[in-house]
Order: C-alpha cells, then structure tokens, then sequence
C-alpha cells in the first residue's frame, strides 16, 4: 500500500473497561501491512482487545473496519492472583444518567457511533470512571505526522472529572 492509505487504532479491555486506547496511526511508507499496538498494566483481571482498520484511498473516502476481539486472558495467570477483581460489574454497568447521557461499556462496539455517550475507562490512577466517546474517538490522523499520546478527561457517571486518561 503507498504511504498513509491504511491505518490502524487499537483498544484494550479490563474486564469491560477501557483500559488503553491509541489513535489512527497510518502508514509512514509503502507497506503490505500496519500494526497498532495498545499496551498498559490496569491490574489483575481480565483483558481483551479489538481494534480498527482504515483504509483511505487517494481520492476517496475512509472505510473503517472492526478487527475480531481477542479471547480474554487472565492476567498475571491465576495462581499469581491474590484475590478477583471486584469492580468487573461496575464496569459493565450500562444505562443513562440524569442529564440523558448513556453509559457502558465499548468492549462489543463494532464501530465509534456505537459507543455510548460515556465509555466505562480506568484512568491514569487507577479508578474506574468513563471518557466521553466525542474524545474517544478523536480525528484521523494526518499519515506524515507521528501522533503524539493525548490525555481526555475521566468523568464520574454523572459527567464530573474524577481523573484523567491517556491515548497514546
């Protein structure tokens, strides 16, 4: 493919949380392949990822396409686990809070406009919280810049910052 026609973004789950999340990063050179990789410790528990593929042909309009979830994996192994996680329902938890904006997970998403208003997240600290889908998502990324990690506001569900958390 010439240079900056596919991209690639990628998501990483902790038990139905966001945990890391980068932005589209395309093709700096002629490529037959691009990889994002989405990497960060949130803790004991269970992890899965899925990501996005771009393709924006000169010319053209962008296709996106949703990459298949991976199977969860225990992480550290099991024997390693002191106690379960107790806040995977928290994290799961799904509806809409007084100012009318949805809430829950982005785990199942198969594309942005299916996420809701505020994506469940653990931010930079560690506190579960959620990240508005608008900041989520971001703009594509111009294919000759090297995107650099951004920080996004983590919200309370009601909506009020609680944190902060990092797309890189």
């Amino acid at each position: 493919m010439p240079q900056g026609v596919i991209g690639s973004k990628a998501r990483l789950f902790r038990e139905g949380a966001l945990c890391s999340a980068t932005d589209y990063q395309f093709n700096l050179f002629n490529t037959s392949s691009q990889t994002a990789t989405s990497t960060r410790d949130c803790g004991p528990g269970f992890y899965n990822s899925h990501g996005f593929v771009a393709v924006w042909p000169s010319g053209g309009n962008m296709s996106e396409y949703v990459t298949f979830p991976s199977d969860p994996l225990q992480y550290p192994a099991p024997a390693a686990l002191a106690a379960p996680r107790a806040d995977g329902d928290a994290a799961r938890a799904q509806g809409t809070n007084p100012d009318g904006e949805s809430y829950g997970t982005g785990e199942a998403a198969q594309a942005d406009a299916e996420l809701p208003d505020l994506v469940s997240a653990i931010g930079t600290d560690g506190e579960l919280g959620y990240v508005r889908s608008d900041d989520l998502v971001g703009s594509v990324v111009d294919a000759a810049a090297t995107p650099a990690p951004r920080t996004i506001p983590l919200l309370s569900q009601t909506g009020d910052p609680i944190g902060s958390f990092q797309i890189g």
